[in-house]
């Protein structure tokens, strides 16, 4: 692909997104926002059950040392 058709499709993906942002009214960019900050937020909590998991395995799996 050239360099001068690849800049042109990136401008014309570019102005479609600026046309759908400018067609936004405000209670739809907040939904928008309150939608993506909820996935966000389950990817994060999700992210650190595993990692929660995972330590718990390690260290049920450790020997303990008999007091």
């Amino acid at each position: 692909m050239e360099l001068s058709q690849k800049t042109a499709e990136q401008a014309a993906y570019a102005t479609s997104a600026c046309a759908i942002g400018a067609g936004l009214t405000l209670n739809e960019w907040a939904a928008v926002v309150g939608i993506v900050l909820a996935v966000l937020t389950f990817v994060v909590n999700l992210t650190f059950k595993v990692l929660h998991y995972q330590l718990a395995m390690e260290r049920r799996d450790e020997p303990r040392d008999p007091d």
